[in-house]
């Protein structure tokens, strides 16, 4: 399941929870279903910062393979050697 999927699927839970605390009227039960929502919506920020990171780096990765000049590699020579014959 991809970022954006596990995102959605946690965006439909909280609006099923909000929905559910709407709809009871128990406290105890609207307490239980208001620390699951946290949990989801903790889970649902921490799904949407690992997108980000994973874009900024595939940004980064096409920013640095696509604007990097080729380099060439050289060494100045300071050692001579002589030839006998």
């Amino acid at each position: 399941m991809t970022l954006d999927e596990q995102i959605k699927e946690v965006t439909t839970d909280i609006n099923e929870v909000k929905r559910l605390i709407d709809s009871t009227d128990r406290p105890r039960i609207k307490q239980n279903l208001e620390l699951q929502r946290q949990k989801f919506e903790k889970e649902l920020s921490q799904l949407e910062e690992k997108q980000k990171k994973a874009k900024e780096e595939e940004e980064q990765q096409k920013a640095t393979t696509t604007t990097t000049p080729s380099r060439i590699q050289s060494k100045d020579i300071t050692v001579y050697g002589m030839i006998r014959m």
